[in-house]
């Protein structure tokens, strides 16, 4: 077994470039003349080498068994082609062997993501355009009453345990929910843009207007489309707990695809022009902080709330979305001629039309890989 262990090793060093040391060439040696006599070892031998040598040919399927895992691929979601760009062996695994993970309840970061997201979900259905007039108060006393109906929905027939830590848990819910209600209704007053539409799907069912990747239409579901009918102006944003900055290299490499696939999708359908792609965080709005100052206190609270993305390169409508649109969405201006600085992410029309074209280029060569069986362990 030792022997077998330094074999092992050597061929692994050797598959990274590094030499095999003296003693491991001596074990290969002596254990290669007993394998000739001893089956066994032969056979173990040969796993050794072939799990080690198993080169891209081995992580990838045929086409015929991408198809029957996988099917035509008439429809693709954005969400899975991202995974499959993280990592073609993850798509593998979540989506065509499919297992089944059975774990013990409790309440983590995914569960706390959903409840957040759905609370949000319902504040903004509820409260509609009076959202742009509405006073933090109420957008409170709003979100606390939704926040507890579904806190007690879901303690019916759930697995979560009545007891101090549980309730610390659901307090710390509702808290952040209303936190981020009071941020909802701080960033929509005096803004010329209204939520128009939420949860809005997109795919087969938008006919001329869906969106295709090749022969594949792309399809999901986008949090909030903000729009400013006057101007034609529209805004994409998309819930991430603890917010999420948009990394335009991954957007460029198809890790990032979501928000520029989904700018192209609400604007096919709206005809609209891109007034930005927005991540709004989804945040405690706890403060690691030495002030004693409310005042700064909250200052520092408020930038865990700033939406990240890419601005639109126009000032009109920049200042169309809020009357604060360095609070709101980190747009700096120069003192000078009163431009964005250099610093501040944007993109004018024709920008934004190449992001959803390039987009649509690198989810149509993914789905293409799949279609070919590609399923190596590439993590990315």
């Amino acid at each position: 077994d030792a022997a077998l262990r330094g074999v092992a090793r050597a061929l692994a060093r050797q598959g990274d470039g590094v030499a095999p040391e003296k003693l491991d060439v001596r074990a290969a040696s002596a254990l290669r003349a007993l394998s000739a006599r001893m089956p066994e070892l032969q056979s173990r031998l040969g796993g050794i080498s072939r799990l080690l040598s198993g080169g891209a040919e081995k992580e990838r399927l045929s086409p015929a068994s991408a198809r029957a895992l996988y099917g035509r691929l008439r429809t693709q979601s954005i969400t899975r082609l991202e995974k499959f760009a993280r990592c073609p062996f993850a798509y593998f695994t979540d989506y065509g062997l499919k297992p089944l993970l059975i774990e013990p309840f409790e309440f983590d970061q995914r569960q706390t993501g959903t409840f957040l997201h759905e609370a949000v979900h319902e504040f903004l259905r509820q409260s509609g355009a009076a959202l742009n007039d509405m006073d933090a108060a109420a957008a409170r006393a709003r979100m606390g009453a939704i926040a507890d109906a579904m806190l007690r929905d879901m303690r019916v027939g759930s697995p979560m345990e009545d007891s101090f830590s549980a309730r610390a848990e659901e307090r710390a819910l509702r808290e952040t929910a209303c936190r981020c209600a009071q941020v909802l209704c701080r960033q929509m007053q005096g803004s010329a843009f209204h939520a128009e539409y939420l949860e809005q799907d997109f795919g087969i069912e938008d006919g001329a207007k869906r969106l295709m990747a090749g022969d594949t239409v792309l399809e999901g579901r986008i949090d909030r489309v903000d729009c400013w009918h006057e101007g034609n102006g529209l805004r994409v944003i998309d819930f991430k707990l603890g917010g999420r900055k948009l990394e335009l290299a991954g957007a460029y490499y198809g890790l990032a695809l979501q928000l520029p696939v989904y700018l192209g999708a609400a604007m096919k359908k709206t005809g609209a022009r891109s007034a930005g792609i927005y991540y709004f965080p989804l945040a405690d709005g706890v403060v690691d902080s030495q002030s004693t100052s409310p005042i700064e206190i909250e200052k520092e609270r408020e930038k865990q709330f700033q939406m990240q993305g890419l601005l639109p390169r126009d000032e009109e409508l920049i200042k169309a979305q809020s009357p604060d649109p360095e609070g709101v969405l980190g747009a700096r201006f120069r003192k000078g001629d009163g431009g964005l600085q250099s610093t501040v992410p944007c993109a004018d029309a024709h920008e934004f039309a190449h992001l959803v074209n390039h987009a649509l280029k690198l989810a149509q060569r993914q789905i293409d890989a799949i279609r070919g069986g590609e399923a190596a362990v590439s993590p990315a």
